[in-house]
């Protein structure tokens, strides 16, 4: 099982991620799940699993529609228990960012 930590901004798991690769955690291990689009983090890491867009007030309001929003989905992918994957949920629901970083 992972691990796995919300942020709430890019600055924040930018200094977590550095922390990561100098910890030895390769980028592939990593995937970062964001309601926008991250465009730093990723030009800077370009090795870690992205599922971040930036969401216009129409894909919010289909999303918010749908019964499982395309974050929920990425969610469910991800080795968690069933308390995990409501935290990082609710963390998502609060424009928070998500990362998670799977064992080795």
């Amino acid at each position: 099982m992972g691990k796995i930590e919300s942020f709430p901004s890019e600055m924040l798991l930018m200094k977590q991620i550095d922390r990561l690769l100098k910890d030895g955690i390769k980028e592939p291990q990593m995937t970062v799940i964001a309601n926008s689009a991250l465009s730093t983090t990723k030009s800077t890491f370009t090795g870690i699993h992205y599922q971040a867009e930036e969401m216009g007030p129409w894909k919010k309001f289909k999303s918010m529609m749908a019964v499982k929003s395309r974050e929920e989905k990425a969610i469910d992918t991800l080795d968690l228990t069933e308390h995990e994957q409501f935290v990082y949920r609710k963390a998502l629901e609060e424009d928070q960012i998500v990362l998670y970083v799977e064992d080795a």
